[in-house]
């Protein structure tokens, strides 16, 4: 191992160097993903950093991104889907509001909306057990404060084109108040 030549980088290694515990709220995740047990030291890196008190938030987002829609059926079909869902959602919200770049941010909102979209588009059957849990991204998007709000508005994913698809896919009889007040909000 290579000495270390600069004692101040020394001491802020070993001040940050610091042991993670994943937070059991992510045990949903971990179960969803349980029968990829070669994905387990990948998924567990994740969500350390997640819980790091540092966190590395482009690792996060690109990390969260891989996992949340690229594991789609999964979280379609298990019966805690929508829980990992959620948590997914909140991460990326999460990153928005974190002290990151504009990027970072952006990156997440692309996040949110692909896996909000995603589960509009092609949860068929399944998309009953998810308006909750896509009502709760519609809600937490429309929360968003202004200068976070006024950020995804410039993005190339548009709440406008969220809200069609939505009223295209969205099962007979579906209450669409919170898609309604979110295009409220991004048209003012």
């Amino acid at each position: 191992m290579k000495k270390i030549s600069s004692k101040a980088l020394e001491l802020n290694i070993a001040e940050y160097r610091v042991d993670v515990t994943i937070d059991p709220k992510y045990s949903v995740i971990q179960e969803v993903m349980s029968k990829y047990g070669g994905l387990k030291r990948q998924l567990d890196t994740f969500l350390e950093e997640l819980c790091h008190p540092r966190k590395n938030w482009q690792f996060i987002v690109d990390e969260a991104r891989k996992y949340s829609t690229g594991y789609f059926y999964d979280l379609k079909t298990h019966e805690k889907g929508p829980e990992a869902v959620r948590l997914y959602m909140e991460i990326s919200l999460e990153a928005i509001d974190s002290e990151t770049t504009p990027e970072v941010k952006v990156a997440s909102y692309s996040n949110l909306y692909m896996l909000l979209q995603k589960f509009i588009r092609e949860s068929n059957d399944e998309m009953v057990k998810f308006i909750p849990v896509i009502n709760y991204g519609f809600r937490a998007i429309r929360d968003l404060s202004p200068e976070q709000f006024a950020l995804i508005t410039r993005s190339y994913y548009q709440v406008n084109r969220l809200a069609a698809t939505f009223r295209e896919s969205a099962p007979a009889g579906s209450d669409c108040t919170e898609i309604n007040l979110l295009l409220v909000r991004f048209i003012e």
